[in-house]
């Protein structure tokens, strides 16, 4: 499946309309969450749950919390 869609000014971010067969397909509802993954020549969009959301978020306190020896770990 092939989609366009275009980038729109939302104040002073930017937005994109969904055409209605992304989020059918995802199941998609208001206020659910997307999750963007930088790949190889773009980015893989997935929906995100909440406890994914919380997961991800103390993986991210984590690396901040010990970036010091995580980098040292890296040597």
């Amino acid at each position: 499946m092939v989609l366009r869609t275009k980038i729109i000014a939302i104040g002073d971010s930017a937005g994109n309309i969904l055409p209605q067969e992304i989020p059918a397909r995802l199941n998609l509802k208001e206020d659910d969450s997307l999750h963007f993954r930088e790949i190889p020549g773009g980015y893989e969009i997935s929906p995100i749950d909440q406890e994914t959301v919380a997961k991800m978020e103390g993986v991210d306190r984590a690396s901040s919390r010990y970036q010091d020896a995580l980098k040292k770990l890296a040597e």
